[in-house]
């Protein structure tokens, strides 16, 4: 399986076994959170792996709605577009995640900077004393240099693991997650196959309550669709935001698989449809692609 057949199969799993996952496999967890793509070269983004999950539904308490026995925090500098470049990157991670058979689920994180700092560095400790015991450095996990505080906000929560014995690990036939009709998701794609198959795949990326905010309009200019994001309230715009940067990742791998190169700019469009305007994308198409169409 690659990251396109996962964009399909990957669903969320909400209940967890408490086993943990078996040392080689934690391993490829740590390697992909080493290795995860992030929108056009962004990079304030990182992953910590919390191996100790109960050390997370200690912090929480009852904010944990999701208990597994692995955690990933993902944190970065609140700079531009940080929520976006968050999502992009929380996408990816989990569907290499699926790739490898390791269940996943979204979350808020509600750490705040002093949990988040006090859980990375008991992390840190543990995974040392890991280290001391089998006298080797190769995963290890440098979360941060001692007595260095980390800066960065903890943005989303990625509970992982096993899927509890009864839950599906993958999307089946009888999935009864609810997509919103193209029709109601774009405009000016009616004719074009080859969009309706990409949109139609890039709209299973995952969102807050499913929400599914993303409008995607095809520009007078073929080679430019432009993206709109659907109005939420406070409370949910920051958690909209994340979203609409997952469903860009699933776009970005599903263009490769069609051998169309794209580019996100920011053109400034006027909101429209009572949506707001979002990103833009420059589609470039591969010249054997065109000849084939």
């Amino acid at each position: 399986m690659d990251l396109y057949d996962a964009i399909e199969y990957r669903k969320s799993t909400r209940r967890f076994s408490t086993k943990k996952l078996k040392p080689q496999l934690m391993n490829n967890v740590k390697a992909i959170c080493k290795e995860f793509t992030c929108i056009d070269g962004y990079s304030n983004i990182k992953a910590h792996i919390i191996e100790r999950g109960h050390m997370i539904h200690l912090l929480l308490g009852g904010n944990c709605k999701v208990k597994s026995p692995h955690y990933i925090v993902l944190s970065t500098d609140e700079d531009d577009d940080y929520l976006m470049n968050a999502g992009y990157c929380c996408e990816d991670i989990i569907l290499r995640l699926t790739t490898i058979g390791v269940g996943t689920c979204i979350l808020e994180s509600k750490l705040s900077d002093k949990q988040m700092n006090e859980i990375l560095k008991e992390e840190q400790m543990y995974v040392d004393l890991c280290d001391s015991h089998e006298n080797s450095d190769e995963f290890r996990l440098d979360i941060f240099e001692k007595e260095e505080k980390v800066q960065e906000r903890a943005v989303i929560l990625i509970a992982l693991g096993y899927p509890e014995k009864g839950e599906e690990l993958f999307r089946t036939s009888e999935d009864t997650s609810e997509r919103k009709p193209l029709k109601n998701i774009s405009k000016g794609f009616q004719k074009d196959i080859q969009w309706i198959e990409i949109l139609e795949r890039t709209g299973l990326a995952p969102s807050y309550k499913n929400l599914q905010p993303w409008f995607f309009l095809k520009g007078k200019d073929s080679d430019y669709i432009h993206i709109y994001e659907k109005n939420q309230n406070k409370k949910y715009q920051e958690l909209s935001t994340i979203s609409m940067g997952a469903m860009l990742c699933n776009l970005d791998i599903i263009c490769k698989r069609y051998n169309i190169d794209i580019k996100f700019q920011k053109l400034g469009k006027k909101d429209r449809f009572g949506k707001k305007y979002f990103i833009s994308t420059k589609v470039s198409y591969n010249p054997k692609e065109v000849e084939n169409n």
